[in-house]
């Protein structure tokens, strides 16, 4: 039988404290006692159990999970030695001590039960004397998003940075600034005399700009490109791979990303250097108006608007709005008018490469996503590792992707899941439904009643589903939340961040992301509450139809059948 205990970090948080039990002492001479080295096994055990469901979940360090994934063995302490000695809880001790730093860091890697990091996790609190917002009373004509800050051109020509700020990359020089670009850790600009100026880190002369004037510039990890006044290209900073040895040539568009740089040329057709170990560089025949480069990928905008993109495209909630328009969305897939799907971000587990043919309704999960095609049959794509990418035969109205599994709606009102199970979150009840919703490791779905029903992890309460009748619901990381027959919201479970604090009024749409929720009001508006600490609770203004959360970000769609999302992607472009 499978452990359930280590999925919850409560179940870790109870056994730690269980280390301060003492029992009589076996060794009159050392005063140790075999309870004291059962405490410590059971510690050692549960935490083990914890780092391998860590390690399945997100598929790190699998090589060293007993059993595999997705079922791994539960590990269970042995007998504890006839006469302990004090070396026998040492030893025990420092394997605890390098267990708890090891979920620390899948913790914070992950974003996952970071509340029991001791002191938070890196980069979770503003620098201090530095904003995470920028003034919002200021006016501003252009901006750029480094790693962790950002920094802005004010309507007076002045730049204003905020967030991180290690390496003085959020303390810009005065003057006045007509373009600016952010870096991993530095910021360059160029001055109204077409001049540039750096500031940040500059380990590797990234902030050491050439002479001379300028007209556009852009900023990579530890490099930068800019464009000259006669059209030629300038590069300055780390050169390992030649991401800072630009073409001959003239060139009206730069990009850099974190070891290449791209450029269009005067004939519209674009080059790159630099690394190319993932085909950063590996550009597409054509002709181009725009161009745009992550860390190791990039993309441009052809003559005709169409998009391409080459290298290994990992994560960004920019939706490719400008050039479609959708009629349902879930981050960060989207259904054209066509009823073709467009998918953006990871690409490493090709869950971004749909299928072809046509479709009605649409969900991502983790490394998977999940679509009705017109016949009612459901496609999946992404990672197959649990089987939550391969969908049961039959017709179905309506589909939810969770963590790793999926589950739907059948025509005849019952439902059928799929995938990672091993905290039966894939293992739905007998009934009729209407509406189903999945979260990391558990699902929630409308009785024809209207009633609700949730199966599942239960930690935190998070299948203890209210009562009264329903009409909407969404399940997040561990909390969910459903829209009453009122147009009320009420959430439950986890709610560290405020994600099952609903706000008062009457809305028509609900998403749940990991820590966060938001909502379509009566007015076509968006409310959001919970964790925001990367802005994904901060919703544009405007009227919307549809909406989607996850991780770190949310997506809604406009009245008008465009895309707009908010927040950032787990995956650093």
């Amino acid at each position: 039988m499978r452990s359930r205990c280590p999925a919850v970090a409560v179940c870790f948080v109870v056994a730690l404290g269980a280390v301060v039990a003492v029992g009589p002492p076996v060794s009159a001479q050392t005063g140790i006692s075999a309870e004291d080295i059962a405490v410590r096994d059971q510690l050692i055990a549960n935490q083990e159990n914890l780092l391998n469901t860590y390690r399945c979940l997100f598929g790190t360090d699998t090589n060293v999970v007993p059993g595999g994934c997705p079922n791994p063995d539960t590990i269970s302490p042995g007998a504890a030695p006839p006469n302990p000695t004090q070396n026998d809880l040492d030893v025990r001790d420092a394997l605890i001590q390098s267990q708890e730093a090891l979920l620390n860091t899948y913790r914070c890697q992950h974003n996952i039960d970071t509340q029991l990091v001791p002191n938070g996790c890196p980069d979770s609190q503003p620098e201090t004397g530095k904003t995470t917002q920028p003034d919002t009373t200021r006016t501003y004509s252009a901006i750029a998003a480094g790693y962790w800050y950002s920094c802005a051109i004010r309507t007076d020509e002045t730049i204003a940075c905020w967030g991180r700020n290690r390496e003085g990359q959020a303390d810009p020089p005065a003057g006045q600034f007509t373009a600016i670009a952010t870096g991993s850790e530095h910021s360059c600009a160029i001055a109204t005399d077409n001049t540039i100026a750096c500031w940040g880190r500059n380990s590797y002369g990234q902030a050491d700009p050439p002479a001379g004037q300028y007209t556009a510039i852009s900023a990579g990890s530890a490099h930068s490109c800019a464009i000259a006044t006669d059209n030629t290209i300038a590069c300055w900073g780390r050169n390992r791979v030649g991401q800072a040895d630009p073409p001959a040539g003239q060139f009206t568009a730069i990009a850099t990303g974190g070891d290449h740089s791209c450029a269009i040329a005067t004939d519209n057709t674009i080059s790159c250097w630099g690394e190319n170990s993932l085909g950063e560089i590996d550009v597409p025949a054509g002709q181009f108006t725009a161009i745009a480069t992550g860390n190791n990928h990039s993309c441009a905008i052809a003559t005709d608007n169409t998009i391409s993109c080459w290298g290994l495209n990992i994560g960004s909630p920019d939706a490719p709005a400008r050039l479609f328009t959708y009629t349902a969305i879930d981050t960060w897939c989207g259904i054209r008018t066509n009823q073709t799907i467009a998918c953006w971000g990871d690409k490493s587990a090709a869950q971004v490469n749909p299928p072809a043919g046509q479709f009605t309704a649409i969900a991502t999960g983790n490394f998977h996503a999940c679509a009705l095609r017109t016949d009612n049959t459901i496609a999946c794509w992404g990672r197959k590792r649990v089987g939550q990418a391969d969908p049961p035969a039959g017709q179905y109205t309506a589909i939810a992707t969770g963590g790793a599994h999926s589950c739907a709606i059948a025509t005849d009102n019952t439902i059928s899941c799929w995938g990672w199970n091993p905290y039966d979150q894939a293992d739905p009840p007998a009934g009729q439904f209407t509406a189903i919703a999945t979260g990391l490791i558990h699902s929630c779905a409308i009785a024809t009643d209207n009633t609700i029903s949730c199966w599942g992890e239960d930690a935190n309460s998070r299948t203890d589903a209210p009562a009264g009748q329903f009409t909407a619901i969404a399940t997040g990381g561990a909390h969910s939340c459903a829209i009453a027959t009122d147009n009320t919201i009420s959430c439950w479970g986890w709610n560290s961040s405020g994600q099952a604090d609903p706000p008062a009024g009457q809305f028509t749409a609900i998403a749940t992301g990991l820590d966060h929720s938001c909502a379509i009001a009566t007015d076509n508006t968006i409310a959001c509450w919970g964790e925001n600490s990367s802005g994904q609770a901060d919703p544009p203004a405007g009227q919307f139809t549809a909406i989607s959360a996850t991780d770190h970000h949310s997506c809604a769609l406009r009245t008008d059948n465009t895309i707009a999302c908010w927040g950032r992607s787990p995956y650093y472009d």
